[in-house]
Protein backbone atom coordinates (compact mmCIF):
# COMPACT_ATOMS: atom_id res chain seq x y z
CA UNK A 1 0.00 0.00 0.00
CA UNK A 2 0.71 3.43 -0.70
CA UNK A 3 2.13 5.76 2.23
CA UNK A 4 1.28 9.25 3.23
CA UNK A 5 2.99 11.31 5.75
CA UNK A 6 0.72 14.37 6.55
CA UNK A 7 1.82 17.97 8.21
CA UNK A 8 -1.12 19.53 10.08
CA UNK A 9 -4.38 18.22 10.84
CA UNK A 10 -6.23 21.06 9.77
CA UNK A 11 -9.05 21.32 7.41
CA UNK A 12 -6.14 21.33 4.55
CA UNK A 13 -4.63 18.41 6.42
CA UNK A 14 -7.75 16.55 7.00
CA UNK A 15 -9.19 16.92 3.08
CA UNK A 16 -6.24 15.80 2.12
CA UNK A 17 -5.92 12.89 4.17
CA UNK A 18 -9.24 11.53 3.54
CA UNK A 19 -8.73 11.90 0.02
CA UNK A 20 -5.72 10.03 -0.18
CA UNK A 21 -7.17 7.44 2.30
CA UNK A 22 -10.00 6.86 -0.48
CA UNK A 23 -7.59 6.80 -2.93
CA UNK A 24 -5.83 3.70 -1.44
CA UNK A 25 -2.90 5.06 0.57
CA UNK A 26 -1.88 4.37 4.12
CA UNK A 27 -2.31 8.38 5.85
CA UNK A 28 -0.56 9.47 8.72
CA UNK A 29 -1.01 12.74 9.93
CA UNK A 30 1.14 14.67 12.45
CA UNK A 31 -0.39 17.31 14.53
CA UNK A 32 1.42 20.16 16.64
CA UNK A 33 -1.34 20.19 19.04
CA UNK A 34 -3.23 18.10 21.35
CA UNK A 35 -6.18 17.66 19.15
CA UNK A 36 -6.72 17.85 15.66
CA UNK A 37 -8.85 21.03 13.51
CA UNK A 38 -6.61 23.82 13.96
CA UNK A 39 -8.44 27.03 12.98
CA UNK A 40 -11.60 25.09 12.35
CA UNK A 41 -11.88 24.25 16.07
CA UNK A 42 -13.80 25.40 17.89
CA UNK A 43 -13.08 25.67 21.90
CA UNK A 44 -15.12 26.38 25.04
CA UNK A 45 -15.58 29.27 27.80
CA UNK A 46 -18.06 29.39 30.26
CA UNK A 47 -19.69 26.20 28.43
CA UNK A 48 -20.07 27.82 24.90
CA UNK A 49 -18.27 26.38 22.24
CA UNK A 50 -16.74 29.83 21.02
CA UNK A 51 -16.05 29.31 16.40
CA UNK A 52 -12.73 30.43 15.36
CA UNK A 53 -12.49 29.56 11.78
CA UNK A 54 -16.06 28.73 10.70
CA UNK A 55 -18.57 31.19 11.28
CA UNK A 56 -20.37 30.27 8.16
CA UNK A 57 -20.49 27.99 4.89
CA UNK A 58 -20.68 27.97 1.73
CA UNK A 59 -21.93 25.80 -1.48
CA UNK A 60 -23.34 22.78 0.78
CA UNK A 61 -26.57 22.32 -0.92
CA UNK A 62 -26.78 18.74 -2.86
CA UNK A 63 -24.42 18.67 -5.64
CA UNK A 64 -22.69 21.88 -4.69
CA UNK A 65 -18.96 21.62 -4.70
CA UNK A 66 -18.54 21.44 -0.28
CA UNK A 67 -21.22 19.05 0.08
CA UNK A 68 -19.85 16.79 -3.13
CA UNK A 69 -16.58 16.29 -0.92
CA UNK A 70 -18.57 15.62 2.41
CA UNK A 71 -20.94 13.07 0.81
CA UNK A 72 -17.48 11.56 -0.93
CA UNK A 73 -16.06 11.13 2.88
CA UNK A 74 -18.93 9.63 3.98
CA UNK A 75 -19.60 12.27 6.33
CA UNK A 76 -22.73 14.26 5.85
CA UNK A 77 -25.02 13.12 7.74
CA UNK A 78 -22.90 13.21 10.97
CA UNK A 79 -22.59 17.24 10.59
CA UNK A 80 -25.54 18.87 11.95
CA UNK A 81 -26.18 21.71 9.44
CA UNK A 82 -28.80 24.76 9.69
CA UNK A 83 -29.52 26.84 6.08
CA UNK A 84 -28.91 30.39 6.26
CA UNK A 85 -31.26 33.06 4.14
CA UNK A 86 -34.62 30.98 4.33
CA UNK A 87 -36.66 33.69 5.37
CA UNK A 88 -34.81 36.65 5.27
CA UNK A 89 -30.81 37.94 4.30
CA UNK A 90 -27.67 35.87 4.83
CA UNK A 91 -25.82 38.97 5.93
CA UNK A 92 -26.92 42.36 6.60
CA UNK A 93 -24.34 45.10 5.46
CA UNK A 94 -23.67 48.35 7.12
CA UNK A 95 -21.64 50.45 4.75
CA UNK A 96 -21.10 53.58 6.37
CA UNK A 97 -24.82 55.02 6.18
CA UNK A 98 -25.92 52.10 3.27
CA UNK A 99 -27.87 49.37 4.00
CA UNK A 100 -28.17 46.09 1.57
CA UNK A 101 -29.32 42.51 2.52
CA UNK A 102 -27.66 39.72 1.28
CA UNK A 103 -30.12 37.09 0.22
CA UNK A 104 -29.44 33.40 -0.67
CA UNK A 105 -29.54 32.67 -3.93
CA UNK A 106 -27.84 34.06 -7.16
CA UNK A 107 -31.07 35.38 -8.96
CA UNK A 108 -32.25 36.74 -5.55
CA UNK A 109 -28.78 38.52 -5.35
CA UNK A 110 -29.45 39.88 -9.23
CA UNK A 111 -32.92 41.13 -8.05
CA UNK A 112 -31.40 42.94 -5.04
CA UNK A 113 -28.64 44.52 -6.77
CA UNK A 114 -31.34 46.15 -9.38
CA UNK A 115 -33.19 46.86 -6.95
CA UNK A 116 -30.88 48.90 -4.81
CA UNK A 117 -29.42 50.13 -7.99
CA UNK A 118 -32.06 50.90 -10.56
CA UNK A 119 -29.53 53.77 -12.54
CA UNK A 120 -26.68 51.18 -12.87
CA UNK A 121 -28.87 48.15 -14.80
CA UNK A 122 -26.01 48.03 -17.19
CA UNK A 123 -22.75 47.21 -14.49
CA UNK A 124 -25.50 44.94 -12.05
CA UNK A 125 -26.07 42.70 -15.54
CA UNK A 126 -22.68 42.41 -15.84
CA UNK A 127 -21.25 41.65 -12.63
CA UNK A 128 -24.11 38.71 -12.32
CA UNK A 129 -23.01 37.67 -15.64
CA UNK A 130 -19.40 37.38 -14.15
CA UNK A 131 -20.83 35.47 -10.96
CA UNK A 132 -22.74 32.98 -12.86
CA UNK A 133 -19.80 32.40 -14.64
CA UNK A 134 -17.35 32.21 -11.77
CA UNK A 135 -20.19 29.57 -10.32
CA UNK A 136 -20.34 27.47 -13.03
CA UNK A 137 -16.47 27.01 -12.74
CA UNK A 138 -16.45 26.16 -9.17
CA UNK A 139 -19.69 23.97 -9.58
CA UNK A 140 -18.53 21.56 -11.60
CA UNK A 141 -15.11 21.29 -9.71
CA UNK A 142 -13.55 20.93 -13.42
CA UNK A 143 -10.87 23.53 -12.93
CA UNK A 144 -9.31 21.17 -10.30
CA UNK A 145 -8.48 18.51 -13.01
CA UNK A 146 -6.73 21.56 -15.00
CA UNK A 147 -5.55 24.14 -12.89
CA UNK A 148 -2.78 25.55 -15.19
CA UNK A 149 -5.36 26.03 -17.67
CA UNK A 150 -8.28 27.44 -15.78
CA UNK A 151 -6.19 30.00 -13.99
CA UNK A 152 -5.36 31.49 -17.76
CA UNK A 153 -8.90 32.21 -17.98
CA UNK A 154 -9.37 34.04 -15.03
CA UNK A 155 -9.96 37.84 -14.77
CA UNK A 156 -6.44 38.86 -12.97
CA UNK A 157 -7.30 42.61 -12.39
CA UNK A 158 -8.18 43.97 -9.53
CA UNK A 159 -11.54 44.32 -8.18
CA UNK A 160 -11.58 47.81 -7.78
CA UNK A 161 -10.13 48.62 -11.35
CA UNK A 162 -13.08 46.15 -12.56
CA UNK A 163 -15.92 48.34 -10.67
CA UNK A 164 -14.47 51.54 -11.68
CA UNK A 165 -14.77 50.01 -15.54
CA UNK A 166 -17.83 49.23 -15.28
CA UNK A 167 -18.98 52.80 -13.88
CA UNK A 168 -19.90 51.58 -10.26
CA UNK A 169 -21.05 54.06 -7.58
CA UNK A 170 -18.95 54.03 -4.80
CA UNK A 171 -21.61 52.20 -2.93
CA UNK A 172 -22.40 49.08 -5.28
CA UNK A 173 -18.39 48.56 -5.78
CA UNK A 174 -18.85 48.43 -1.54
CA UNK A 175 -21.85 46.32 -1.62
CA UNK A 176 -19.54 43.33 -3.76
CA UNK A 177 -16.08 44.35 -2.19
CA UNK A 178 -17.13 43.55 1.81
CA UNK A 179 -17.23 39.73 1.03
CA UNK A 180 -13.35 40.17 1.19
CA UNK A 181 -13.66 40.34 4.85
CA UNK A 182 -13.82 36.31 4.15
CA UNK A 183 -10.31 36.04 2.67
CA UNK A 184 -7.90 38.61 4.22
CA UNK A 185 -7.38 40.81 0.90
CA UNK A 186 -7.51 44.44 0.38
CA UNK A 187 -10.14 45.06 -2.24
CA UNK A 188 -8.20 47.32 -4.34
CA UNK A 189 -5.39 44.04 -4.96
CA UNK A 190 -7.83 41.60 -4.62
CA UNK A 191 -8.55 39.96 -8.30
CA UNK A 192 -11.74 40.59 -9.20
CA UNK A 193 -12.09 36.47 -10.24
CA UNK A 194 -11.42 35.30 -6.83
CA UNK A 195 -13.70 37.72 -5.17
CA UNK A 196 -16.62 36.61 -7.56
CA UNK A 197 -15.81 32.72 -6.90
CA UNK A 198 -15.76 33.59 -3.04
CA UNK A 199 -18.99 35.13 -3.46
CA UNK A 200 -21.05 33.02 -5.31
CA UNK A 201 -19.87 30.33 -3.38
CA UNK A 202 -22.30 31.99 -0.07
CA UNK A 203 -24.91 32.83 -2.19
CA UNK A 204 -25.16 29.40 -3.91
CA UNK A 205 -26.02 28.23 -0.39
CA UNK A 206 -25.07 29.13 3.08
CA UNK A 207 -25.24 27.65 6.10
CA UNK A 208 -24.26 27.33 9.80
CA UNK A 209 -23.00 24.31 11.93
CA UNK A 210 -25.43 22.86 13.96
CA UNK A 211 -22.83 21.40 16.26
CA UNK A 212 -19.21 22.69 17.28
CA UNK A 213 -16.67 23.33 15.26
CA UNK A 214 -14.91 21.11 17.76
CA UNK A 215 -16.81 18.29 16.68
CA UNK A 216 -16.67 19.01 12.62
CA UNK A 217 -13.28 18.46 13.31
CA UNK A 218 -13.74 15.15 14.94
CA UNK A 219 -16.27 13.75 12.80
CA UNK A 220 -13.19 14.26 9.73
CA UNK A 221 -10.43 12.98 11.94
CA UNK A 222 -12.83 9.74 12.96
CA UNK A 223 -13.56 8.82 9.59
CA UNK A 224 -10.05 8.99 8.82
CA UNK A 225 -9.24 6.74 11.58
CA UNK A 226 -12.24 4.68 9.92
CA UNK A 227 -10.29 4.60 6.91
CA UNK A 228 -7.25 3.09 8.19
CA UNK A 229 -5.54 6.37 8.54
CA UNK A 230 -3.07 7.54 11.74
CA UNK A 231 -3.67 10.90 13.68
CA UNK A 232 -0.71 11.66 16.19
CA UNK A 233 -1.06 14.65 18.02
CA UNK A 234 0.76 16.46 20.45
CA UNK A 235 4.05 15.85 18.52
CA UNK A 236 5.14 18.44 16.20
CA UNK A 237 7.31 17.58 13.09
CA UNK A 238 10.52 19.10 13.18
CA UNK A 239 12.56 18.15 9.95
CA UNK A 240 11.38 16.54 6.63
CA UNK A 241 14.23 14.18 5.79
CA UNK A 242 15.39 14.28 2.24
CA UNK A 243 16.96 11.30 0.73
CA UNK A 244 18.55 11.49 -2.83
CA UNK A 245 16.10 14.73 -3.90
CA UNK A 246 13.14 12.89 -2.31
CA UNK A 247 11.18 12.96 0.43
CA UNK A 248 11.60 9.96 2.32
CA UNK A 249 10.57 10.78 6.21
CA UNK A 250 8.97 13.17 8.99
CA UNK A 251 10.60 13.75 12.12
CA UNK A 252 8.65 14.92 15.31
CA UNK A 253 9.79 16.34 18.52
CA UNK A 254 9.70 13.03 20.26
CA UNK A 255 12.00 11.61 17.96
CA UNK A 256 9.51 9.39 16.18
CA UNK A 257 10.56 9.10 12.86
CA UNK A 258 7.47 8.35 10.09
CA UNK A 259 8.97 7.28 6.49
CA UNK A 260 6.56 7.59 3.62
CA UNK A 261 7.83 8.12 0.03
CA UNK A 262 4.84 11.00 -0.07
CA UNK A 263 5.02 13.91 2.58
CA UNK A 264 2.09 16.63 2.21
CA UNK A 265 3.23 19.93 4.39
CA UNK A 266 -0.39 21.27 5.38
CA UNK A 267 0.95 24.08 7.26
CA UNK A 268 2.12 27.53 5.78
CA UNK A 269 4.62 27.19 3.06
CA UNK A 270 7.13 29.27 4.70
CA UNK A 271 7.07 27.03 7.52
CA UNK A 272 7.42 24.02 5.51
CA UNK A 273 10.86 25.05 3.81
CA UNK A 274 11.96 25.58 7.72
CA UNK A 275 11.40 22.18 8.03
CA UNK A 276 13.76 21.21 5.06
CA UNK A 277 17.27 20.51 5.00
CA UNK A 278 18.86 23.29 4.17
CA UNK A 279 20.17 22.95 0.24
CA UNK A 280 17.28 20.67 -0.31
CA UNK A 281 15.90 23.72 -2.51
CA UNK A 282 17.41 26.25 -4.84
CA UNK A 283 17.88 29.65 -3.19
CA UNK A 284 15.69 31.05 -5.96
CA UNK A 285 12.83 28.41 -4.67
CA UNK A 286 13.28 29.97 -1.36
CA UNK A 287 13.79 33.77 -1.96
CA UNK A 288 10.41 33.55 -3.31
CA UNK A 289 8.32 31.18 -0.86
CA UNK A 290 9.79 33.35 1.49
CA UNK A 291 9.12 36.73 -0.26
CA UNK A 292 5.31 35.97 -0.41
CA UNK A 293 3.46 38.45 1.33
CA UNK A 294 0.75 36.49 4.29
CA UNK A 295 -2.46 37.89 5.05
CA UNK A 296 -2.61 39.74 8.21
CA UNK A 297 -4.34 38.39 11.17
CA UNK A 298 -7.32 38.92 13.49
CA UNK A 299 -9.11 39.72 16.73
CA UNK A 300 -12.07 38.22 18.24
CA UNK A 301 -14.82 38.47 20.68
CA UNK A 302 -16.62 36.16 22.44
CA UNK A 303 -19.18 37.15 25.12
CA UNK A 304 -22.42 36.06 26.19
CA UNK A 305 -25.47 37.86 25.71
CA UNK A 306 -28.49 37.44 27.73
CA UNK A 307 -31.58 35.55 25.55
CA UNK A 308 -33.70 38.54 27.22
CA UNK A 309 -31.39 41.46 26.13
CA UNK A 310 -31.78 40.02 22.63
CA UNK A 311 -32.60 36.80 21.25
CA UNK A 312 -30.25 36.04 18.55
CA UNK A 313 -29.64 37.13 14.82
CA UNK A 314 -30.81 34.49 11.74
CA UNK A 315 -28.34 36.91 10.07
CA UNK A 316 -24.98 37.79 9.77
CA UNK A 317 -23.76 41.35 10.25
CA UNK A 318 -21.02 43.08 8.62
CA UNK A 319 -20.04 46.56 9.40
CA UNK A 320 -18.12 48.73 6.93
CA UNK A 321 -17.56 52.31 8.06
CA UNK A 322 -14.96 55.21 6.91
CA UNK A 323 -12.87 55.55 5.36
CA UNK A 324 -13.85 52.27 3.61
CA UNK A 325 -10.40 50.02 4.67
CA UNK A 326 -9.94 46.87 4.92
CA UNK A 327 -9.32 47.37 9.30
CA UNK A 328 -12.63 48.61 9.64
CA UNK A 329 -14.86 45.89 8.60
CA UNK A 330 -16.29 43.95 11.46
CA UNK A 331 -18.26 40.74 11.59
CA UNK A 332 -20.65 40.34 13.80
CA UNK A 333 -22.78 37.27 14.74
CA UNK A 334 -25.43 36.27 17.55
CA UNK A 335 -26.30 33.31 17.75
CA UNK A 336 -29.19 31.72 19.97
CA UNK A 337 -28.17 29.04 22.29
CA UNK A 338 -31.48 26.60 22.75
CA UNK A 339 -30.06 25.07 25.75
CA UNK A 340 -29.06 28.49 27.58
CA UNK A 341 -30.44 31.46 28.69
CA UNK A 342 -28.03 33.47 26.87
CA UNK A 343 -26.53 33.49 23.48
CA UNK A 344 -23.17 33.52 21.97
CA UNK A 345 -22.18 36.96 20.05
CA UNK A 346 -19.09 36.77 18.32
CA UNK A 347 -17.26 40.12 16.86
CA UNK A 348 -14.61 39.44 14.57
CA UNK A 349 -12.19 42.29 13.08
CA UNK A 350 -8.49 42.14 11.15
CA UNK A 351 -5.89 42.48 14.03
CA UNK A 352 -2.23 43.20 13.04
CA UNK A 353 1.04 41.93 14.04
CA UNK A 354 2.50 44.93 14.80
CA UNK A 355 -0.26 46.22 17.79
CA UNK A 356 1.01 42.79 19.51
CA UNK A 357 4.11 41.71 19.10
CA UNK A 358 4.97 43.86 22.20
CA UNK A 359 3.26 42.06 24.65
CA UNK A 360 3.91 38.46 26.25
CA UNK A 361 0.39 36.20 26.43
CA UNK A 362 -0.35 36.68 29.79
CA UNK A 363 1.38 39.50 31.01
CA UNK A 364 -0.62 41.71 32.88
CA UNK A 365 0.06 44.45 30.03
CA UNK A 366 -1.48 42.00 27.10
CA UNK A 367 -4.42 41.21 29.59
CA UNK A 368 -5.07 45.12 29.71
CA UNK A 369 -4.88 45.48 26.18
CA UNK A 370 -7.53 42.74 25.66
CA UNK A 371 -9.95 43.88 27.87
CA UNK A 372 -9.41 47.45 25.96
CA UNK A 373 -10.55 46.09 22.95
CA UNK A 374 -13.18 43.70 24.25
CA UNK A 375 -14.34 47.16 25.60
CA UNK A 376 -14.15 48.63 22.18
CA UNK A 377 -16.01 45.89 20.20
CA UNK A 378 -18.54 45.80 22.31
CA UNK A 379 -19.24 49.53 22.21
CA UNK A 380 -19.46 48.99 18.06
CA UNK A 381 -21.82 46.05 18.66
CA UNK A 382 -24.34 48.07 20.98
CA UNK A 383 -24.08 51.06 18.29
CA UNK A 384 -25.23 48.41 15.46
CA UNK A 385 -27.99 46.31 17.73
CA UNK A 386 -28.90 48.28 20.66
CA UNK A 387 -27.88 48.17 24.00
CA UNK A 388 -26.78 44.76 25.65
CA UNK A 389 -26.96 45.09 29.61
CA UNK A 390 -25.82 42.11 31.04
CA UNK A 391 -23.03 40.84 28.23
CA UNK A 392 -20.35 38.65 29.58
CA UNK A 393 -17.28 39.13 28.20
CA UNK A 394 -15.92 35.03 27.56
CA UNK A 395 -12.61 35.39 25.81
CA UNK A 396 -10.91 38.04 23.19
CA UNK A 397 -8.27 36.44 20.32
CA UNK A 398 -5.54 38.22 19.20
CA UNK A 399 -2.64 37.37 16.64
CA UNK A 400 -0.63 35.72 19.47
CA UNK A 401 -3.24 33.53 19.99
CA UNK A 402 -3.29 32.53 16.00
CA UNK A 403 0.37 32.63 15.92
CA UNK A 404 0.69 30.08 18.86
CA UNK A 405 -2.47 27.42 17.49
CA UNK A 406 -1.27 27.28 14.48
CA UNK A 407 1.99 28.26 13.67
CA UNK A 408 1.50 31.00 10.83
CA UNK A 409 3.76 33.78 10.38
CA UNK A 410 2.98 37.15 12.38
CA UNK A 411 -0.18 35.10 13.13
CA UNK A 412 -1.90 35.23 10.13
CA UNK A 413 -5.42 34.10 9.86
CA UNK A 414 -5.45 32.93 6.03
CA UNK A 415 -2.25 32.14 4.70
CA UNK A 416 -1.12 33.78 1.35
CA UNK A 417 -2.35 36.45 0.20
CA UNK A 418 -3.95 35.90 -3.03
CA UNK A 419 -3.35 39.75 -4.09
CA UNK A 420 -2.95 40.79 -7.51
CA UNK A 421 0.71 41.44 -7.54
CA UNK A 422 1.33 37.73 -6.30
CA UNK A 423 -1.05 35.60 -8.83
CA UNK A 424 1.80 33.99 -10.03
CA UNK A 425 4.05 33.76 -7.25
CA UNK A 426 1.19 32.59 -5.34
CA UNK A 427 -0.41 29.90 -8.55
CA UNK A 428 0.34 26.22 -7.98
CA UNK A 429 2.23 26.47 -4.40
CA UNK A 430 0.69 22.58 -3.81
CA UNK A 431 3.64 21.64 -6.01
CA UNK A 432 7.57 21.69 -4.74
CA UNK A 433 10.87 20.95 -6.20
CA UNK A 434 11.38 18.00 -4.04
CA UNK A 435 10.07 14.56 -5.41
CA UNK A 436 7.24 13.50 -3.20
CA UNK A 437 6.75 16.73 -1.17
CA UNK A 438 3.70 18.72 -1.42
CA UNK A 439 1.56 21.30 0.43
CA UNK A 440 -1.88 21.50 1.07
CA UNK A 441 -3.91 23.92 3.34
CA UNK A 442 -5.63 27.23 2.86
CA UNK A 443 -2.21 28.60 1.33
CA UNK A 444 -2.21 26.29 -1.43
CA UNK A 445 -5.34 28.09 -3.97
CA UNK A 446 -7.60 29.86 -1.32
CA UNK A 447 -8.71 30.19 2.22
CA UNK A 448 -11.92 29.43 4.26
CA UNK A 449 -13.28 25.45 4.55
CA UNK A 450 -14.28 25.38 1.00
CA UNK A 451 -11.08 27.27 -0.50
CA UNK A 452 -9.03 25.00 1.68
CA UNK A 453 -10.76 21.70 0.95
CA UNK A 454 -10.90 22.47 -2.81
CA UNK A 455 -6.98 23.36 -2.87
CA UNK A 456 -6.23 19.92 -0.58
CA UNK A 457 -8.60 18.71 -3.55
CA UNK A 458 -6.00 19.82 -6.31
CA UNK A 459 -3.37 17.90 -4.10
CA UNK A 460 -4.47 14.85 -3.53
CA UNK A 461 -5.04 14.97 -7.73
CA UNK A 462 -0.93 15.49 -8.00
CA UNK A 463 -0.52 12.48 -5.39
CA UNK A 464 -3.01 9.99 -6.43
CA UNK A 465 -4.04 11.08 -9.71
CA UNK A 466 -6.68 12.72 -11.94
CA UNK A 467 -8.80 8.68 -12.21
CA UNK A 468 -8.54 7.95 -8.51
CA UNK A 469 -9.76 11.81 -6.96
CA UNK A 470 -12.17 11.57 -9.73
CA UNK A 471 -13.72 8.48 -8.93
CA UNK A 472 -13.83 9.22 -5.16
CA UNK A 473 -15.78 12.12 -5.69
CA UNK A 474 -17.95 10.37 -8.56
CA UNK A 475 -17.07 12.56 -11.39
CA UNK A 476 -17.18 10.87 -15.08
CA UNK A 477 -14.48 11.85 -17.60
CA UNK A 478 -15.98 13.65 -19.69
CA UNK A 479 -15.86 17.36 -19.94
CA UNK A 480 -12.96 17.41 -16.77
CA UNK A 481 -9.59 16.70 -18.78
CA UNK A 482 -9.37 13.53 -17.79
CA UNK A 483 -8.55 12.09 -21.17
CA UNK A 484 -6.10 14.95 -21.49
Amino acid sequence: MNRAVIIGAGAGGLTCGLLLALSGFRVVVLERNGQPGGLMRSYRRAGFDCPVGIHYLGALDKGQPLRRLLDAFGVTERIPLERMGVSGPVDRYHIGEFRFDLPSGLDAFGHALESAFPKEARAVAQIMADLRSAWSRMENLGFLFDAERDLGALKSHSADKEFESLGCSPDLARTLAVSTAWFGVPWRSCPVSFLYMALASYLASSWRLGCSGARFAEVLGKRLLELGGEIVCGDPAVAIGVEAGAAAHVRCASGRVVRAPVVVAAVHPQRMLDLLPEGAVKPSYANRIRGLESTGSAVCLQAAVPADVHPGLPHNILSWPPPFDERGIRFLQLRPEPERSAGLLTVLKYGWWSDWDGFERGETGYREAKERMAAELTAEAEALMGPLPGLEVLDLYTPLTIHRWVDSPHGSAYGVMRSVQQRFQAALLNRTPVKGLFAAGQSVLAPGILGTALGSTQTAILIAGKQAVAKTLGIGEKGYGLNA
